[in-house]
Formats: structure tokens, C-alpha cells, sequence
């Protein structure tokens, strides 16, 4: 066999997002490694390409996709010539659904194909690296545990399903059933299990090699994983196929030493089916004469009565009956003979319970199962669910049944108890239940979750947590009905307040359904000013029980809980009410940083990565939502800002009238009725009208992108985008004609365009570099801190200004200088010492809102807003390197305007 080299560990790199709403991953062009191909070493090169040479391109990977799909082996699409998923999700994408992989390689035709590993395809692949001393660690596992532990070739090689790597190195594909972890085993030996993947054949390396099965294996199905492959990787075991080496089994011997056998591989998980497989080569290699197919069988099948994983007796003798479960009213017990015969009765249980339905709980990210059972103890019955992770341990018993429901202090109790409770409860159906809101593909079609089922399919099971059980919709309303209620409620909800913030309402309202944000919206305001009130009518949207006063988030809720629901909360409308900077520091301080995790995290679409119980690394639970926040404050930091959609409310700004209507008809369900309506009409037709919001989204944020700020261009392009869809919704349906959809089209562009100049306003005050030197006034102003002359000496300019005091007459006169001395000026510059001028200015910002910033980012900073009257180009530093009364110094050179006169900017 069969190579050498093989290539670097191929995980599931993150993805590089871009600007802009629910971006995609778009294929990369090809290209040809500027490096020869390195040349693959080992017993035969087979498998190899000249370097640049290609394959026949996308209808071979397109093919081999198609094969791979049918093997049961989920498969996605990867860079062409590279090993990044193309696909939103990466792995978790993989799917074995033709349709699926007809569409990506229709959009991505010269992709490469890569086959998902762990439980999803049933696969583990083991990946050696010899770039990374992997022909030595492989040496030395397979040393420490005795081979590969399965049969193998004359070169020792393991006879499964194997290819050579474009790199020019080795992956053996194996069986497993269930969970199979991806671990280091040794450097430069990796085994790809859940959550991985691995490029295959025919795909090209970025060096123009191919990916190849070898020769001898091409037609191989892999085999089972060997044991110690898995146990090294934590998993389950794997069949003894060292057993095949045993001596002969006679007869009077061969039932028990199968039966052993048999107990051995199913306290190491293994299924009957399994078991048989690995009892039939051992009777058929050791057994003299071997039993019958059947009698092997039959020893398999009663040893797989037991629970995978428990220690319980499983050498049954050749005339041993298998155990035997029942219940009474008395509660559960097992039936055996013992070893004489003898018909034995223990009771386990003073209980009965049976699994009445298996239940998959989707979060839209992971998934879990649980049971519902239904149990009895002394004649009362009681239903409940269990989680699958707990039902194993049975320490549920007492929590749900009370303490009337006694486990007995039998030997193995529990476990037989488990084993008799699965058994007894027969065929169960399966259901699946999503806690999350929002839209998910089911059946084949799109249909958009609420806590009361879904729009767009009937008997859809959802459980939402409990703040978000009011997200609850009707059934879609008929034409007319539909018609009626957009005539009424449209017009008055654009006009309820300024037009700035009621359009950014009526956006808000329906803009989640149509894009992933990477922004927030903030209604800002003091009190009184109804942004509570205003941003609850958005929330009516969807679901007519969500009033001022029953939002489904606060800020004064924890992080952790604000992240749970603005995960969950998916496509949906989530306000967070009541940004109101109160209290002690650690509140204030409390605040802002769920403030700055929130928004961040929505901006980034990005959330904290944790740890499951398992202790396996999670991806974080991102928010799925558009957070429409109100206070009386902005979250502070311009990078925060730059992710808000800010509109002000002020006294008067609302048409208390019109607002008082408006509310009478979201609690009467007119908003969630036209959120209903609208919903039906998207899953109608749901990837064209995505796809044509989004090619509006694109081209209106290109035309604004040359006036405004990145994301500011962004958040307007989409709320613009959202309103002229929903306009052409209104006139499909008939409810405006095309003249009344493109006049208040009009006024919503009018509208955006205002609000977006209230953006830079808001960004340019949280401008680091303004800050800093409004700062810097307060400190020199309060005594803090002064700035001297270039002789050290009190300044002709304004000395008032920059930090000193007039003695008084009695005196003399003289000018004192306060505080530590921060910079100089002299006629035209002001030279910032760069340390004692950020301190000065650290110190005089208030506890609740402090200045954090580097030396480095300030100058980044000042030169970004043009404050800077000179820098050092040939160093590529911010700093001035300038001699002040006799000493070297490296200052901030800012025009003396900068701080006498406020804010003169200047060019470089």
C-alpha cells in the first residue's frame, strides 16, 4: 500500500463573514498553487495527478456527490481546489438529499465535495499527517495496542475503504454507529468524527492534486472502527476482532465462550445485529465443530436484552431462558431461571411506567431528545417528560413520582429497571418539537414557528421558554379581511410619529422576516416620551398580548437571558425596553457591557462560544433577531453605534390619538392578523421573494455606500429594502394601488435618508478622538491637569484655558500651572504628551461611562478625524518625534484650535 504524506488536519474553519445583511459564502476562483506538488512517498503513489492537471471537473464531484448521498454519507460543497465550505452553515449543512446537492453544484459548479464524518454519515475517518510526525505516532499507537485490532493485509495495512490525498497522504474510512467524537489521537494522527469532515475524491488539492480512492479499497465498505481507535477518542468500543485469534473452542465449551463474548461487546454498546456479525467469525475461525447460524443468533439476540453499557450477568447457559420483564399493579419485575432451573421473580420497582412518544427537541442549532412517560404508582397515574441524557441515570424517579415510587435495593435495579421500561414500552412513535421561533423548513416547505404552532403548516409542535409565549399568531386572515386591515393600521402606524421613527417602525415590524440584521434599532428618548409604547406596537406584530407593559425582554435582565431569547427568538421582533444607565458603578457598568455583548453580538452575528456537558466546544448562540431597544440613553462606544439604527423621540413627537388607535387595534390582533397574512404570502413563494429583497438590499446599499458610514449604508438599504416589499405585498393583495405604493415609497426614502443623518450625527459625539479631547477640556478646565510653553513656562495664549491659575494681586500676579503638565503649545501646535494626556483624560471621565482606549488606538483615532496637524509617514507612526525644552519627546502635534477653539479639523 500506499503513501507517505498526507495532508493537515481538515476541521470546519470558521467562516469569514462580510458586510451587510445574511451574507453568503460565495466561491472562490480557482487557482494553481504557486509551489510544485510535493511528491508523494510510501510503498506506491497511486492516486496522484501532475501538478495543475484537473479532473473532469463539476459533473465528476457532482457525480461522486450524488454516489456518496446514496451510500448514506452526507455530503457538502468546498471551495473548488480548496477545503472551505461554501455553504452558510459548513458542516451542518451536509445533507444526503439529492435535490440539495443538484442545487449547490448548479450554483457552484466546480466545487470540491466533502463527506460529513460522525454520527450524520455513520463515519469515522482516520487522517494521518506525516508532515506532522504522523507516520511516527501512527507507528506508535498501533505498537502500544497491538495492530490495528481488525483483519489487515500482508503490509499490514487495514483492509476498509481508503483514499490518498491530494497532499499525498492516507484516510482510512470506518463504521461507527452513533455519537463518535473528533480527537487528536497522537501528532499527526486525527480522527474526523462528529462535527468534521474530509475532502474526497475526485476533489483537487490547492496543489492540483487529486483525491483518490485506492486502488485495492476502491470497492471496499468501511469496516467497523477498530476498538481502540474509538476508545482513545472516548466513544464506544468497537468488536473484538482479536478474538479471531484465540485457539480452538470445543464442544461443551463454545456456548459459553460466545455468550462471554457476546457480553463483552455489549457492554461496549455494540448492537445485536453487531454482535451476531462478530459471534458468527469467531464460531466459524474457532469453534469445533461450529453451531448453528441460528443457535449463534439466539445467544446474540439474549445477551442484546440487556441495557448497552451495564455490567449485568451476560453468559446465559445453552438451556437459559432471557430475562423476562412484566409489571402488576404492584409495580415492575423480572422473570428468569436461575442455575438450576428454577423460575426466579425480583421485584425492581413499586412502579410501571412505560415511553409513550420520543421526542426530538430543535433549537435550530442542536438538538436533543427526551421521552414523555407515563408512570404509575399506587393506582395514580402521572405523565411527564425526561430528558434521554437523564433517563439512563434514573434519578428522575423521586422528582416526578414522589416518594412512593421506590427503586429496589436489588442488585443491577436500575439497570434492569431501564432495560425493562424500554422493552415494555414497545414500537413509540417519535415526534420533533422546536423552541425556537421563526422560519424553518418542514415537509419540504417553509413555514414560520410561533409559540402556537406555525404559519404555513397545521399540527407543527412548538415550546417557545416562557418569555416568549406570547409570540403567538393567527391563522392567516381571508383577502378582503387582509386588504382592510393593511388600509387601516399602515397609514396611521407611518404617521403615529415623526417620520423618521415611523417609518423605521412599519421597517421594523416585517424586516427580521425578510433578512438576518447585523444591526439594531434604539428609540431613544427621555421619560415620557412614549418610545416604550411605540416600540410595543412593533412587538403587537407578532403576537396581540405583547402591550407596553408585557415585553418580552428588559435590560435589566441578565446577559445570559437576553442571549437565550435573541437566539430563540429567530426572524422575530425582540424589544428590549428601558436602557437607562441607574445605580451603583457595578449596575452601570453591568449594563453597558450586556449592552456592548448584545448589539456586538447581533452587529457580528456572532455569539460566546461554551462548552457542553460533554465538555465539547459549542458555537455560540448567536442573535437571530432585530433587537429593537429604547431608554433614555445610546449605548456608548462608537462602535455600538455604528451597529444602532438610532431615531429620537422626543415630547410631542407622537400623535397620542393616532397611538391610543393603534393600540386598540394590536390588542384586538389586527397587527399579528397582517403578520399572518404576510407570512402566508412569503412561504408562498419564499426563495424568490428572499432573493429579490436581497438583490434590492445589495444595489441600495452600493448607491449609499459613498455618503455614509458601512453599516449605517447597510441598516438603510435594508429598511428600505423591507418597506418596498412589503408596498408591493400591499398592492398584490389589493390593498393600495401601484400610485399609492410608489408615493409612500417616496416618503419612506425621505424618511430613511433623515434618519440616516441623525446616524452620523449621533456617531460623530461618540467619536473616541472628540471625547478625548472634550475630555481633555475638563481636565484642564477642572485644575486636573495644564499645558506649558515650549520652555515650560506659562503660556502667552489663553493660560485660563489650558490649566493655570492667577495667583491675585497680593501674589504678585503670577500665573500657577494645576496639575500635571500634559503637553506645550506654542503659536500655532499643541504637543500632547501622548501617556499623561490619555491619563488626564481617563481620570476626568465620569466612573459610569469610562474611557477605555489605547495610546495607540487614540492616535489612530485623532488622525481618522483629522486632528492631527502632522505625522510621521517615514515610520508609519502617529507621533511626532520633536524636542521640548532640551528633551527628545514622541507628542501628538495638534493644531492649537483643536482644544482653544473645539473642534477645527485640519488636512494632511
Amino acid at each position: 500500500m500506499r503513501t507517505g504524506d498526507v495532508p493537515a488536519l481538515e476541521g470546519d474553519p470558521s467562516d469569514d463573514g462580510i458586510d451587510g445583511l445574511d451574507a453568503r459564502h460565495e466561491p472562490a476562483p480557482s487557482f494553481v498553487a504557486g509551489v510544485a506538488a510535493p511528491e508523494p512517498v510510501g510503498k506506491e503513489a497511486r492516486g496522484a495527478l501532475p501538478a495543475g492537471a484537473d479532473t473532469a471537473g463539476n459533473s465528476a464531484c457532482r457525480e461522486a456527490a450524488l454516489s456518496y448521498a446514496r451510500r448514506g454519507w452526507a455530503v457538502l460543497p468546498l471551495r473548488p481546489r480548496g477545503k472551505e465550505p461554501l455553504t452558510e452553515h459548513g458542516v451542518r449543512d451536509a445533507t444526503t438529499d439529492p435535490a440539495k446537492i443538484e442545487e449547490w453544484w448548479n450554483r457552484w459548479p466546480d466545487a470540491n465535495v466533502g463527506i460529513a464524518t460522525g454520527a450524520v454519515s455513520g463515519l469515522v475517518v482516520l487522517d494521518v499527517d506525516p508532515r506532522n510526525g504522523g507516520d511516527e505516532g501512527l507507528r506508535d499507537l498501533l505498537g502500544r495496542h497491538g495492530g490495528w485490532g481488525i483483519p489487515a493485509d500482508e503490509g499490514g495495512y487495514p483492509e476498509t475503504h481508503t483514499v490518498l490525498t491530494g497532499g499525498g497522504g492516507v484516510h482510512y474510512y470506518f463504521a461507527v454507529e452513533g455519537p463518535a467524537p473528533s480527537r487528536k489521537l497522537a501528532p499527526g494522527v486525527d480522527l474526523k468524527g462528529d462535527g468534521g469532515y474530509v475532502v474526497a475524491p475526485p476533489s483537487l488539492h490547492p496543489s492540483g492534486q487529486s483525491y483518490m480512492a485506492e486502488d485495492s479499497t476502491e470497492h471496499l465498505s468501511p469496516v467497523p472502527a477498530p476498538a481502540w481507535i474509538l476508545r482513545a477518542a472516548g466513544a464506544r468500543k468497537a468488536p473484538l476482532y482479536r478474538e479471531l485469534e484465540g485457539g480452538p473452542v470445543h464442544e461443551g465449551q463454545r456456548n459459553e465462550c460466545l455468550a462471554s463474548l457476546a457480553g463483552k461487546l455489549r457492554r461496549d454498546g455494540l448492537s445485536a445485529e453487531e454482535i451476531a456479525t462478530a459471534l458468527l467469525a469467531v464460531n466459524a475461525a474457532r469453534c469445533l465443530p461450529p453451531l448453528p447460524e441460528d443457535e449463534v443468533r439466539r445467544i446474540a439476540d439474549s445477551v442484546s436484552r440487556y441495557p448497552a453499557g451495564t455490567l449485568a450477568e451476560a453468559a446465559p447457559a445453552e438451556t437459559s431462558d432471557p430475562i423476562e420483564y412484566f409489571t402488576n399493579e404492584k409495580g415492575t419485575w423480572r422473570r428468569k431461571k436461575d442455575r438450576d432451573g428454577r423460575v426466579v421473580v425480583d421485584q425492581l420497582a413499586t412502579f410501571s411506567a412505560r415511553i409513550t412518544r420520543e421526542i426530538t427537541v430543535d433549537d435550530g442549532e442542536a438538538q436533543e431528545r427526551e421521552f414523555e412517560i407515563e408512570a404509575t404508582v399506587n393506582g395514580r397515574t402521572k405523565r411527564f417528560t425526561v430528558r434521554a441524557s437523564e433517563f439512563a441515570a434514573m434519578d428522575w424517579v423521586l422528582e416526578h413520582l414522589g416518594a412512593q415510587a421506590v427503586v429496589m435495593p436489588v442488585p443491577s435495579a436500575k439497570d434492569h429497571l431501564r432495560a425493562a421500561i424500554q422493552q415494555l414500552s414497545g414500537s413509540v412513535p417519535d415526534d420533533r418539537i422546536f423552541t425556537h421561533l421563526g422560519w424553518r423548513e418542514v415537509d419540504g416547505r417553509h413555514v414560520f414557528l410561533h409559540a402556537g404552532g406555525a404559519v404555513g403548516a397545521d399540527g407543527v409542535r412548538t415550546r417557545p421558554p416562557a418569555d416568549l409565549q406570547r409570540f403567538v399568531l393567527p391563522a392567516p386572515p381571508s383577502q378582503q379581511h387582509l386588504c382592510s386591515i393593511i388600509r387601516e393600521v399602515l397609514p396611521r402606524l407611518t404617521n403615529v410619529a415623526a417620520p423618521p421613527t415611523a417609518w423605521t417602525l412599519l421597517g421594523a415590524a416585517f424586516l427580521p422576516t425578510l433578512f438576518e440584521p447585523d444591526f439594531a434599532i434604539h428609540l431613544t428618548g427621555p421619560s415620557g416620551a412614549r418610545k416604550t409604547e411605540l416600540a410595543a406596537l412593533v412587538q403587537r406584530f407578532y403576537g396581540a398580548g405583547m402591550d407596553a407593559r408585557n415585553l418580552p425582554a428588559s435590560w435589566r435582565s441578565t446577559w445570559n437571558a437576553l442571549e437565550t431569547l435573541a437566539f430563540l427568538s429567530k426572524d422575530c421582533v425582540l424589544v428590549v425596553d428601558d436602557f437607562a444607565p441607574t445605580g451603583s458603578v457595578q449596575d452601570v457598568t453591568a449594563l453597558y457591557r450586556s449592552a456592548e455583548q448584545l448589539i456586538r453580538g447581533a452587529g457580528n452575528r456572532a455569539g460566546r462560544q461554551r462548552l457542553g456537558r460533554d465538555a465539547r466546544l459549542q458555537s455560540g448562540r448567536r442573535s437571530r433577531c432585530l433587537i429593537l431597544s429604547t431608554g433614555e440613553d445610546i449605548p456608548p462606544g462608537l462602535s455600538l453605534r455604528a451597529r444602532l439604527w438610532t431615531s429620537d423621540v422626543e415630547p410631542g413627537d407622537v400623535q397620542l390619538q393616532v397611538l391610543t388607535e393603534l393600540q386598540r387595534r394590536g390588542a384586538e390582533g389586527a397587527f399579528a392578523a397582517l403578520l399572518a397574512g404576510w407570512l402566508a404570502w412569503m412561504a408562498a413563494d419564499f426563495m424568490a421573494i428572499r432573493a429579490k429583497a436581497r438583490e434590492m438590499f445589495e444595489s441600495r446599499r452600493n448607491e449609499l455606500a459613498a455618503s455614509r458610514h458601512g453599516r449605517t449604508a447597510s441598516a438603510q438599504a435594508a429598511l428600505e429594502a423591507t418597506v418596498r416589499v412589503v408596498l408591493e405585498f400591499c398592492v398584490q393583495v389589493g390593498a393600495f394601488t401601484q400610485g399609492e405604493a410608489d408615493e409612500l415609497f417616496r416618503r419612506a426614502v425621505a424618511a430613511f435618508n433623515e434618519g440616516a443623518s441623525s446616524q452620523a450625527a449621533a456617531q460623530r459625539e461618540s467619536d473616541p478622538a472628540r471625547r478625548f479631547l472634550d475630555l481633555l477640556r475638563s481636565a484642564l478646565g477642572s485644575g486636573k491637569a495644564h499645558i506649558a510653553d515650549v520652555s515650560g513656562d506659562c503660556p502667552d495664549t489663553k493660560p485660563g484655558v489650558l490649566g493655570w491659575r492667577e495667583t491675585g494681586a497680593t501674589m504678585g500676579g503670577e500665573w500657577r500651572p494645576q496639575g500635571a503638565c500634559i503637553g506645550w503649545v506654542d503659536s500655532e501646535h499643541i504637543y500632547l504628551d501622548p501617556s499623561a494626556a490619555l491619563a488626564a483624560a481617563q481620570q476626568a471621565a465620569p466612573a459610569s461611562e469610562p474611557f477605555a482606549i489605547t495610546s495607540r488606538a487614540l492616535g489612530g483615532a485623532l488622525k481618522q478625524g483629522k486632528y492631527l496637524a502632522s505625522t510621521d509617514e517615514s515610520r508609519g507612526k502617529n507621533k511626532v518625534r520633536k524636542t521640548i525644552n532640551g528633551v527628545r519627546r514622541e507628542v501628538f502635534v495638534l493644531p492649537i484650535g483643536a482644544l482653544l477653539e473645539g473642534s477645527r479639523e485640519v488636512e494632511l
